[in-house]
């Protein structure tokens, strides 16, 4: 009996021996960040999302109220470690920004303002040439853009013109381009007048009129070769409106819209060809219908 007592002591001295270092260990309590955010030296928005991580592991959460947050990071499956360090990013626009870091400690309250910048900005520069020609998305004038940003530019040309081509640090003639934002840069989208030459017969059907090019408009400074040709018992006289002269081929410069008319009249048989017609059938033709 003596000796089931002692072993039963035995028994729950060495339960208690392992469980007493157990019962020691401090509980591992979360560690809770707050403080202030700023971005590019402004105040966040209200709402904003901080994202901490040890390495690339997601260990917390949260939006900003107003400017200032509060996180609570609780370790999950050993993660973080005791003393890892914690690196929290600001996301703007999708986009993380590192904005601070410090190191894990169980059941610590720790103040950290995070400051993110969005690294070196520069300027895109965007013109129109000639004045009033066209439009641009974004808008002429000058923009700031985070370094490597990718911006789209589309150049619309106004009534009377047409996009050419890009000048400056872009190039071609497609009128949405990209650029990215690795140094300032300025860029121009330029534009070209273009006319309509209207050409008119009078009277209709005496003749026909060809324009080589033969275009609906002509950029500003093109030369067109115009020709006349009298229909059947018509000749041509003249031209008239923004052209003329008695040539039947002629050459107009489009500085304008520009609207000709190409003149004809009937052909008369001149007198003396009458006469002489007279004098065969008199002399000719009429004896033998005798």
């Amino acid at each position: 009996m003596k000796r089931k007592i002692t072993a039963l002591v035995i028994a729950m001295l060495m339960v208690a021996v392992a469980v007493v270092p157990v019962l020691a260990q401090p509980p591992v309590l979360p560690c809770t960040w707050y403080g202030r955010v700023t971005f590019d030296g402004n105040p966040v928005a209200n709402g904003t999302v901080i994202r901490a991580k040890v390495g690339t592991t997601v260990v917390g959460t949260t939006t900003t109220s107003g400017a200032d947050y509060s996180m609570l990071v609780p370790q999950e499956g050993g993660v973080p470690a005791e003393g890892a360090t914690v690196n929290f990013y600001v996301v703007i626009d999708s986009t993380e920004y590192l904005g601070g870091s410090d190191t894990w400690n169980s059941g610590a309250f720790k103040e950290l303002n995070l400051a993110a910048v969005s690294g070196p900005r520069y300027t895109l520069t965007i013109s129109v040439s000639p004045a009033g020609s066209g439009t641009t998305n974004p808008a002429a004038g000058t923009h700031t853009y985070a370094a490597g940003t990718v911006v789209t530019v589309t150049a619309t040309p106004n009534a009377g013109y047409r996009f050419a081509n890009w000048s400056g640090d872009a190039t071609g003639t497609s009128a949405t381009i990209t650029v990215t934002m690795d140094r300032n840069k300025s860029i121009t989208a330029n534009f070209i007048a273009v006319y309509t030459l209207t050409v008119t017969v009078n009277p209709p059907g005496s003749g026909t009129v060809t324009k080589s090019p033969n275009q609906a408009q002509y950029d500003a400074g093109t030369v067109v070769t115009v020709t006349a040709t009298p229909a059947s018992g018509y000749r041509f006289v003249n031209w008239s409106g923004d052209a003329t002269g008695t040539s039947r081929t002629i050459t107009v410069t489009m500085n304008a819209n520009k609207s000709i008319t190409a003149n004809f009249e009937e052909s008369v048989t001149p007198p003396a060809a009458r006469n002489f017609a007279w004098w065969l059938y008199e002399t000719l033709v009429a004896p033998l219908m005798e």
